[in-house]
């Protein structure tokens, strides 16, 4: 903060400059609002009383005296920058869209307005808006690895996971000492199916910063996917213990512990709600705290957190159901009508087969027994199709030349590991909304539709807590029950006008006959009969999804109704669902 205009003699504004820039903020703004009494044009001085208050944590009072000092110099200065960087802090994003624009209005090539914008489109929830301000940010400013690292949040945001580990890795060379950098990077890697240099990444950051315990904490969740549940505990305790106030890192442990058994994480868990934490720590807490009542049988309680938790998630990701709603019926208008791309000569890469269903139904079970195929590569839960359709093929019926495309480019994502396969799986379950691309412009792929208990599935989904964005509508019974109507509605849909190219597995049926439904399924899909598909719980390949536990066990039948549990608290909700 640099005072410009000359006061009166009275106030000795360089001994308030130097005050505010040896960091006593208190003083610096008790003296900056006395000095304002005789100096109430002074625009410099409410920008450094702002800027004050917003270090001592007044927020409102920040918020306040920028917007004196942006009323008396307009938007030429930097000062509507400073405020929204304010209103994006406490969460008031559309105020804060405006204080950027103000700003780009005049110099369209700020970068500062340009990522300040696109961090308010991302707490708005709109992140391909936000691609355009944050790429323009970084091509303007392409050294700064905040606004780098911010691009990669919106590759996150929208499932482009590759994108979104080149910029964490751009972030990182940019920024060594970054932890967050290297964490978001091996997480990213870790949504490629890149395990082992995510883990490489991690390894190399806790030989500099041994004692971060969120460098231990996201290890554990890669070695949690990778089946080794023993490993993963014994990191997330000792993370626990490097970092005892890291809500996230208390949900994480909770999720992998007996919480009966560990009485001193309990006791850390109601001690930290007791101090009204922020919505976001607020939240890991609650989902803590619902694993907790469940291990202690206590599910009234239990659903009480979970709600709560759930609410608090819901608005974070401000999830919008029309979006969803809207999608469904645009599919059922455009391929209404649609003809199947014809069989064409076998393929030169793998036969994709697409494992899709409401999230939560059965997918990563059907993944794991496909894995454990000797002619079947798993690559997991693939942005690829997504994405593709996104950028090139959302408004149109693939066909001829643009079905051809699509086919090529995304045969040319698979991971590399995966292309000398015959067939691979590809587990995005919400590519139950793209069938139709698929049907028009694959012939070869096959699609394997997972079908569970209605409420089972919407429970499921309910329950949990999904570190990724793309699952916006489980946070609220109204928006699971819209969800799942919709997506069985688009699915009656899909059968009708394409009969006979979708292969339907009922998640019930599986885990009560394993063996029979599996001899079902690898006939209907075209593949030899192998033994080894009734034990996929030896399945080597890393499963990114929540389920990532169930997975690793053998098929049971346990948690098909667990649900019923809640179900004087939830039954209401859920007997809206079609059994």
């Amino acid at each position: 903060m640099l005072i410009k205009t000359a006061p009166p003699r009275r106030h000795d504004l360089r001994r308030l400059q130097r005050i505010y820039d040896k960091g006593d903020h208190r003083k610096a703004l008790r003296l900056a609002l006395q000095a304002l009494r005789d100096l109430p044009e002074h625009a410099d001085l409410y920008a450094l009383a702002g800027s004050c208050a917003r270090h001592l944590g007044d927020t409102r009072r920040a918020v306040k005296l920028y917007r004196e000092a942006i009323a008396r110099v307009g938007p030429s200065s930097d000062y509507p920058v400073h405020l929204g960087h304010i209103l994006n802090d406490t969460g008031a994003f559309a105020a804060a869209l405006n204080a950027f624009r103000s700003v780009l209005d005049l110099r369209p090539d700020h970068p500062a307005a340009l990522h300040g914008l696109g961090v308010a489109l991302l707490g708005l929830a709109k992140p391909r808006e936000a691609l355009t301000p944050l790429s323009e940010a970084v091509e303007r400013a392409p050294t700064n690895a905040a606004y780098v690292a911010t691009l990669g949040r919106a590759f996150e945001w929208m499932g482009l996971y590759q994108e979104a580990a080149d910029s964490y890795a751009v972030a990182v060379s940019l920024d060594a000492d970054g932890i967050d950098h290297h964490v978001a990077l091996a997480r990213a890697l870790h949504l490629t199916g890149q395990a082992d240099a995510a883990l490489a990444v991690l390894d190399a950051a806790r030989r500099v910063w041994p004692g971060d315990g969120r460098l231990v904490d996201a290890a554990s969740v890669i070695w949690s996917s990778l089946g080794q549940g023993d490993k993963a505990s014994a990191l997330r305790r000792e993370a626990l213990t490097l970092q005892p106030e890291n809500c996230a890192g208390l949900m994480n442990f909770a999720h992998l512990h007996d919480m009966a058994q560990e009485p001193e994480a309990a006791q850390q868990m109601r001690r930290m709600l007791d101090r009204a934490p922020g919505d976001a720590d607020q939240m890991y807490l609650r989902f803590a705290l619902t694993k907790l009542c469940e291990d202690l049988g206590d599910y009234d309680q239990a659903y009480d957190h979970l709600t709560r938790a759930n609410a608090l998630r819901r608005a974070q990701l401000r999830y919008d159901p029309a979006q969803d709603s809207g999608l469904f019926e645009q599919m059922k208008a455009r391929f209404r009508g649609a003809e199947p791309a014809p069989e064409a000569a076998p393929p030169d890469g793998p036969v994709p087969i697409f494992v899709l269903g409401m999230p939560r139904s059965g997918t990563s079970l059907t993944e794991a027994i496909l894995a454990r195929h000797p002619d079947v590569t798993a690559c997991g839960e693939l942005e690829a199709l997504t994405s593709l359709v996104r950028r090139d093929h959302l408004h149109a019926v693939p066909s001829g030349a643009s079905a051809r495309a699509l086919r090529e480019d995304y045969l040319s994502l698979l991971p590399q590991g995966a292309r000398g396969s015959g067939f691979v799986t590809d587990k995005m379950p919400v590519n139950f909304k793209l069938i139709g691309h698929i049907i028009c412009a694959m012939p070869q792929a096959r699609i394997l539709h997972v079908r569970r208990d209605a409420r089972a599935t919407c429970w499921s989904n309910f329950r949990h807590f999904y570190a990724s964005t793309g699952n916006g509508f489980s946070y609220d019974p109204a928006d699971v029950v819209a969800f799942y109507k919709g997506y069985a509605d688009l699915m009656a849909f899909w059968h009708r006008q394409f009969p006979g190219r979708i292969v339907t597995l009922d998640y019930e049926a599986l885990v009560k006959d394993p063996e029979a439904q599996t001899r079902t399924l690898l006939e209907k899909l075209g593949l030899p009969w192998h033994d080894a598909c009734l034990t996929p719980e030896a399945a080597d390949h890393a499963v990114r999804t929540a389920s990532a536990r169930q997975v690793r066990q053998k098929i049971y039948t346990g948690s098909a109704e667990g649900w019923r549990r809640y179900e004087p608290w939830a039954g209401e909700w859920l007997a809206n669902m079609i059994p």
